[in-house]
């Protein structure tokens, strides 16, 4: 039970309904460690689909709707939205009484550190518990978390309490929350995400703007109908390595800053901070057909996870249906194949921004997709299928947050990282399963020359075959992907099919014995299946 605590991975996704007796859900699943293989079929992975249920549900007229949900060190925070009430008064919204109940300052906290998967409750009251309350409620909030603290950002001018409580800093350690500065006193607008880049924060509204938000100096600046960003992120971009990945146009878009100034063609007065989304790079064609062909839906939400290193995950929700409509479709609701079910799926994979390629007047980066699983989102109640995803949270044991912000002097080149999992499935059993820590350790020791090879580096072609009692480490030279093979011969087919799954290229491979290997590189036994165990 210890050794599981330690390597719990757990993907949390907060719910928002439509409409009916709930407002909100959390749901959570497990996520696999090691991740397995994909299926080539993504229609056994929909006929393997596992129902999950909510760990709780918010009823309404108890909780607001909207109401958002922050994780900070191994704690949910629930906090803004607003609650519909009734008021009979013809001037109630004068009553300031009459605002507070509306708009409630209330915060919550739930602490994910002993939540499993299976973790559910009949009433949220049974796992919150209350934390210090804003100074004001928050219409249409928009919160996130960095460097230790939450932030709390009103949508509407409408504040009980003037605008001097608008926009609110929570700091854990003190157990308090501050006003802080925003703009201007008649601003008024509506947040739909946020990145986290540096010390500052880049905020996404419903128009076309992008502000930016100091949390070192508390100055607000604004970027106006960028020619990049005809239709803002959604919901929370990540950062990794100078790159900014986002939920855009349908489809994960990754920013980062143009090379030289005319690639970039600046205006003279721009603000630095707004270059990271000079260069727009859209995910390969072949990559965004896998992600569909793989949970076929109708008004779908999406969210963006950061699972650590180089791996995204893309948390997809929608209402099933037999084909996926192309874009600007009329949706019609013979298209779906269950009205009071809603699909839920999950997308991991590995942008390797570094390997673009132009196709008319957009630039794409390619990626390698390692897992995905399905899930059927159920309830205890009625249900509605209508909603979208309002956050995901990746919380692994020991998990904290980590802010990219590195001087530039400091900052390693860029380029693809060793893929952890096994992309050789296709050779059946001669495949071994290593976890990330192993396959990285064995990178490390053939880079450094310190475990010498029984052959030299070849290239690798059909026809290459292995001595008995030895394992291979393949490695492609352009992407960098590993590949651990058993003993017996890689026939032609095999490489046949490696160069249509993963392109052509020299393939070059280290040859060991398992023994060598166990000693110097993995420090634990390889799991090998029984045809080669034996």
């Amino acid at each position: 039970m210890e050794e599981d605590a330690e390597n719990r991975k757990l993907l949390f996704f907060y719910f928002m309904y439509s409409h009916g007796p709930m407002h909100h859900a959390l749901y959570a699943i497990d996520m696999p460690n090691p991740i397995p293989f994909p299926p080539n079929n993504p229609q056994d992975e929909l006929k393997n689909a596992k129902d999950i249920y909510p760990i709780m549900e918010f009823p309404a007229y108890e909780y607001p709707a909207g109401q958002c949900c922050v994780e900070l060190d191994n704690k949910l925070y629930f906090l803004g939205g607003q609650l519909f009430c009734e008021w009979r008064d013809e001037n109630h919204w004068l009553n300031s009484k009459v605002s507070d109940a509306c708009y409630p300052d209330s915060v919550y906290t739930l602490d994910i550190s002993s939540i499993t998967a299976d973790t559910v409750c009949n009433h949220p009251s049974q796992l919150l518990k209350p934390a210090p309350p804003m100074a004001s409620g928050k219409p249409k909030c928009y919160a996130f978390a960095a460097y230790g603290k939450i932030y709390a950002l009103a949508g509407s001018s409408f504040v009980i309490r003037g605008s001097t409580s608008r926009f609110e800093e929570f700091d854990p350690v003190k157990n308090e929350w501050k006003c802080l500065p925003i703009p201007s006193s008649t601003w008024r607008v509506c947040m739909i995400g946020h990145a986290v880049v540096a010390r500052k924060v880049f905020l996404s509204s419903l128009s076309s703007d992008i502000y930016a938000y100091d949390l070192d100096t508390g100055l607000w600046s604004q970027l106006a109908n960028h020619r990049a960003l005809a239709y803002n992120f959604r919901s929370t971009a990540v950062f990794v390595d100078d790159v900014l990945y986002a939920w855009m146009y349908r489809t994960p878009v990754a920013f980062s800053k143009a090379k030289t100034k005319s690639e970039s063609n600046m205006e003279e007065d721009e603000n630095e901070d707004f270059q990271l989304f000079d260069q727009r790079i859209f995910i390969s064609s072949e990559m965004e057909a896998k992600l569909r062909a793989r949970l076929p839906v109708i008004h779908p939400s999406v969210a963006l996870a950061h699972l650590g290193d180089n791996m995204l995950c893309l948390v997809r929700t929608g209402s099933p249906v037999a084909v996926e409509p192309e874009p600007g479709t009329r949706i019609d609701p013979s298209m779906l194949v269950d009205d009071e079910r809603r699909n839920i799926s999950i997308h991991v994979f590995e942008p390797f921004i570094g390997d673009t390629y132009v196709d008319g007047e957009l630039t794409y980066y390619r990626a390698e997709f390692l897992h995905s699983a399905h899930f059927v989102a159920r309830a205890r109640g009625d249900f509605s299928s209508d909603g979208v995803i309002m956050t995901c949270h990746f919380v692994s044991s020991g998990h904290r947050t980590k802010y990219y912000c590195k001087p530039k002097q400091q900052l390693a080149p860029s380029r693809p990282r060793p893929s952890w999992f096994l992309v050789g499935h296709l050779i059946q059993n001669d495949v071994s399963l290593m976890s990330k820590e192993a396959l990285n350790r064995m990178d490390k020791v053939i880079r450094s020359n310190k475990l010498k090879p029984e052959r030299p580096v070849a290239q690798f072609s059909k026809g290459s075959s292995l001595s008995p009692g030895h394992w291979a480490v393949v490695k492609k030279l352009d992407i960098h992907t590993n590949v651990a093979l058993g003993n017996g011969a890689v026939m032609s087919w095999q490489y046949r099919n490696w160069r249509q799954q993963y392109g052509n290229g020299k393939w070059s491979y280290h040859e060991f014995p398992i023994q060598e290997l166990e000693a110097q590189a993995i420090k634990q036994p390889l799991i090998m299946p029984p045809s080669i165990a034996t």
